[in-house]
């Protein structure tokens, strides 16, 4: 059976994989754990487990790096930049009328895509910001 896993191999895998996923602060602090154990045997010569030690270890690093990323809505996008540019509602009446952007920065209207486009054009930015 060269190149497949046997059927116990494909069980335990997919375990292995699961326990290896970080969705929330506990399956952090279980990777934490295992990741100690992983590194104790590594010290005591186990070499072999160096690379499984660095796949945790970068399991545990983008969970981290997700976690730290606050989600930004567009409107705040938007008076962000506004800000960094001294615009006021005057200035975007090329985008829609001052109510509608009023509406917007007041979370009472959502942007559109003829308003992400025209934003996206003046302010020299990706449309994906606004997202």
């Amino acid at each position: 059976m060269t190149g497949t896993l046997s059927l116990k191999k494909e069980k335990e895998f997919s375990q292995f994989l699961k326990l290896s996923t970080i969705e929330n602060d506990e399956d952090l602090e279980n990777m934490a754990v295992l990741v100690d154990k992983i590194d104790q045997q590594v010290q005591a010569g186990a070499k072999e487990l160096q690379y499984l030690l660095d796949y945790l270890i970068n399991q545990i690093e983008h969970y981290e790096e997700d976690q730290e990323q606050p989600h930004v809505t567009g409107d705040q996008i938007l008076r962000f930049l506004m800000d960094q540019h001294s615009h006021k509602l005057k200035d975007l009446t090329d985008i829609a009328p001052m109510s509608v952007i009023s509406e917007i920065l007041n979370g009472k209207r959502k942007l559109n895509r003829n308003h992400i486009e025209k934003l996206s054009k003046k302010y020299h930015t990706s449309p994906a910001v606004f997202f």
